[in-house]
């Protein structure tokens, strides 16, 4: 290796042993290649995207790994680089829901929805997440102000039939 300080490879074989489900390697790969990041100065942008793509990775890891707070951490510091992108706000909704900062959550899906026009309606993201902890009043409710909201939209009437549907709501689904 000519260049035993570029964390890149790390960072590499991080995002590789996370997609296998070595979560103990992709841990250390991740944590080697921010400490490399910490005094990596040759090419600033390159440092950029790589710091993005080790913080995506560690809030994936510890979404995983059911470590919250700590994934919002990293997902915040990949949204200060980065803070047009959908998928820092859709993980941050989730990431939210998860701490059960509702109103955060709903803000983080309302800007994913104004980022990538093909998103759910926050109501929807909401009430399929409800419906995963089996919190079946508040998602059906979120699903029935989406059905209200976007009465004439067919891709959200389908998405809340397809939910009405696994959920055995019947009314809904009509």
């Amino acid at each position: 290796v000519n260049t035993p300080t570029d964390p890149e490879a790390y960072i590499l074989l991080a995002d590789l042993a996370l997609r296998d489900g070595q979560r103990t390697v992709a841990d250390l790969g991740y944590g080697k290649g921010l400490e490399l990041l910490s005094g990596f100065d040759t090419n600033s942008h390159r440092a950029k995207i790589l710091r993005m793509r080790t913080h995506a990775g560690m809030a994936s890891l510890c979404e995983v790994r059911g470590q919250f707070a700590n994934a919002e951490k990293h997902l915040k510091t990949w949204a200060k680089d980065d803070p047009d992108n959908p998928l820092v706000h859709g993980s941050l909704g989730r990431i939210y829901f998860q701490l059960q900062d509702y109103d955060s959550a709903r803000e983080s899906f309302t800007r994913l929805t104004q980022l990538e026009k093909d998103a759910p309606p926050v109501q929807v993201a909401m009430g399929r997440l409800f419906h995963s902890i089996e919190m079946h009043d508040e998602a059906r409710a979120q699903m029935q102000e989406a059905a209200k909201l976007f009465a004439d939209d067919l891709r959200v009437r389908l998405a809340i039939a397809s939910w009405a549907f696994s959920a055995g709501d019947k009314e809904l689904a009509q």
